[in-house]
């Protein structure tokens, strides 16, 4: 009897700018990408240090959504990670802001094959894209996820 294979999802990494896109409109791409995580081939990624920014930016910013952020974790299949070391941060340090050199290590770290950010600023920037693309990570944004997944 032949031992069926396990089907292997494709990892996919989160920025905060993904997450909070998606609870302020279920209407984008953002919300359509973690919704699709339900029946699609992709498990979606999201560091203890993302979650956390997540939390600080809704309470500032955005107050009455937090309850919305409870629910997206306890109905989305969220795989939630531990922060890289500081020595892998480091490694990265010079390629990102430093702010955001967490998120990118991390992608590095569990072998992301996509890092998906709506941050133009610091990772949709070629020299981050041509980092990662070092790594085997496409950094790209939702709808250019979706448009590869749909």
């Amino acid at each position: 009897m032949k031992k069926s294979k396990e089907i292997r999802k494709t990892k996919v990494f989160l920025d905060s700018s993904v997450v909070i896109a998606a609870i302020l409109s279920f209407s984008g791409s953002s919300f359509a990408l973690i919704k699709n995580s339900l029946s699609k081939n992709y498990q979606l990624f999201l560091l203890e240090y993302v979650l956390e920014e997540c939390f600080r930016v809704l309470y500032i910013k955005y107050p009455t959504k937090l309850p919305i952020l409870i629910t997206f974790l306890t109905v989305f299949p969220f795989q939630i990670v531990k922060d890289p070391s500081q020595k892998e941060v480091e490694k990265v340090i010079d390629i990102i802001n430093p702010e955001d050199a967490p998120i990118l290590a991390g992608a590095i770290k569990y072998q992301a094959k996509y890092l998906i950010t709506l941050d133009k600023k610091d990772f949709l920037v070629q020299k981050v894209i041509g980092f990662a693309k070092k790594h085997k990570i496409s950094v790209i944004t939702p709808k250019e996820f979706l448009s590869k997944f749909n």
